[in-house]
């Protein structure tokens, strides 16, 4: 949520939107942040960019995130062998 890399941006949109969730008084009220990313629409083209300078990139960040649903899942398991370091051995 907010412009990517910029911390202060995104926490204030986050603090907007837990405001809004709060207080909202009907179902699809709309409320406008009071940001702007850029006047400068050029950033559009590049982010969130396929192509063959990002690739590799985005193919590892993707093998990652599979290694790691895996984990998790195998972690899930019944049969698992590890242990929950909150468990108590008694």
């Amino acid at each position: 949520m907010g412009k990517p890399g910029d911390v202060v941006m995104q926490k204030e949109l986050c603090s907007l939107t837990l405001d809004t969730l709060e207080k909202a008084f009907t179902s699809q009220m709309t409320v406008h942040a009071p940001h702007v990313w850029s006047d400068d629409n050029r950033w559009r083209a590049n982010y969130m960019r396929v192509d063959d300078s990002t690739r590799a990139g985005l193919a590892a960040a993707g093998a990652a995130r599979k290694e790691h649903q895996q984990q998790a899942k195998a972690d899930r398991s019944p049969h698992s062998t590890r242990r929950d370091p909150s468990a108590r051995a008694d």
